[in-house]
């Protein structure tokens, strides 16, 4: 039996010759307008502060709890913003 192929060789050969399927990336990256990178700022700094709240030390732990959800609440309405104003001003426009 000389180079007899298995069942499993066979199917991977059999992909190994076929074509594959194109994969087709559409960037959509522009250059974010200053609404944007202003949010972008706002989001990230909330993030920062989170960071700050959870590596510092509080004398209770129910102020650290309070500061930590401060800052959470502050990121998601900065997320909240941010993303209505892309949906907003950077979405696709339908066509009618």
């Amino acid at each position: 039996m000389p180079n007899e192929e298995t069942p499993l060789e066979k199917t991977a050969a059999e992909y190994l010759r076929k074509p594959s399927r194109s994969v087709v990336v559409v960037e959509t990256f522009s250059v974010p307008c200053s609404e944007c990178e202003r949010l972008e700022h706002v989001c990230r700094d909330a993030v920062k502060k989170i960071n700050l709240v959870v590596a510092n030390r509080f004398s209770e732990i129910s102020e650290k709890l309070r500061e930590l959800r401060e800052w959470q609440d502050a990121r998601d309405r900065a997320h909240e913003v941010f993303y209505q104003h892309k949906k907003r001003r950077h979405s696709p426009k339908k066509a009618a």
